[in-house]
């Protein structure tokens, strides 16, 4: 018997095609954290620009009374943000949150200051007005839930 033994052949190795080098930009550190005091200072500025939109005047209201959404929109500007239940970090823009209607509850203190709250069905608002140095003062709001 005869066998026919082929030529070997030398294997083949397909040809690596040549690792193109691609250049990375290094990436750049992005973060939403900022240092306290560069967060001392957005807030301070947010603050001053928000300052100026405030009354400068009594808002006049009575005791007991009922008063409307409408209304207490006027009392602030659009921008105000309002802490929920004393967490700083909870702070949500104030006409966004609020109710068709409220009570009025007032409490007099000392140096003709005011300290007034609107009670709703769901949360109540409350701040406090007065006089410093000869100019009426309106402080910052802070919302309650039930």
């Amino acid at each position: 018997m005869k066998v026919a033994h082929a030529e070997a052949k030398a294997p083949v190795e397909p040809e690596k095609p040549k690792a193109t080098v691609v250049k990375t930009q290094p990436k750049k550190k992005t973060s939403n954290l900022i240092d306290s005091d560069n967060y001392v200072k957005q807030k301070k500025a947010e603050y001053d620009a928000l300052k100026k939109k405030w009354r400068k005047k009594s808002a006049n209201l009575k005791e007991g009374d009922k008063i409307t959404k409408a209304k207490v929109s006027k009392l602030f500007p659009p921008e105000t943000e309002v802490f929920v239940n004393g967490k700083m970090s909870n702070a949500v823009n104030l006409h966004s949150k609020l109710e068709g209607s409220y009570i009025i509850t007032l409490k007099e203190m000392k140096k003709a200051w005011i300290a007034i709250t609107l009670v709703g069905k769901k949360h109540s608002i409350t701040w406090k007005e007065g006089p410093i140095r000869n100019k009426h003062k309106v402080c910052i709001p802070s919302m309650r839930t039930k």
